[in-house]
């Protein structure tokens, strides 16, 4: 018995690329919210952005990188206050700079973000679908959290001292 393992080649999973002129142009608004006029404009998949983006709004990340699936790039998204600065690079072995800590405001972030989902939405089916639609409800209702740095304290030089050690 002879096992058979002449299968057909799986088809490479590429990101979803929207076809309507809004989700288009909904994505197209995003990235150069994000990048600006100077960046380029691939993204990563729009559910993972706004679920980055949600963790940032929540206080529950301070710093999220997102690889691109079509080129050896990330971005990276951190939050200081009520902005998120988004730095885009190449990860190859010599790294490039496309943007660095370009500041956006969180709100326009999210608003953004929901926008693109519910374009996208429109042209998707079934569990997509839903995803899509809970993501960017999650977006609207987000109770975001305002961004308190954390101070350093003042201590004493009176505290500073050790007690000496009895032998």
């Amino acid at each position: 018995m002879t096992l058979n393992l002449d299968l057909p080649p799986r088809p490479a999973a590429l990101p979803f690329a929207p076809s309507s002129p809004q989700a288009r142009d909904a994505r197209r608004r995003l990235a150069a919210l994000l990048l600006g006029a100077e960046g380029q404009q691939e993204l990563p998949p729009v559910s993972e952005l706004a679920g980055a983006c949600l963790l940032l709004a929540r206080a529950s990340e301070r710093k999220v990188l997102l690889p691109l699936a079509e080129s050896a790039r990330e971005l990276a998204l951190v939050r200081r206050g009520e902005r998120v600065f988004v730095s885009d690079y190449g990860t190859e072995s010599v790294p490039e700079l496309y943007c660095l800590e370009r500041p956006v405001a969180l709100l326009r972030v999210l608003s953004a973000c929901r926008a693109t989902l519910l374009a996208e939405a429109l042209e998707l089916d079934g569990a997509r679908r839903e995803i899509h639609q809970q993501l960017a409800d999650q977006l609207a209702l987000s109770a975001w959290c305002r961004w308190t740095p954390l101070r350093p304290r003042c201590v004493s030089a009176a505290a500073r001292r050790v007690p000496p050690r009895r032998a």
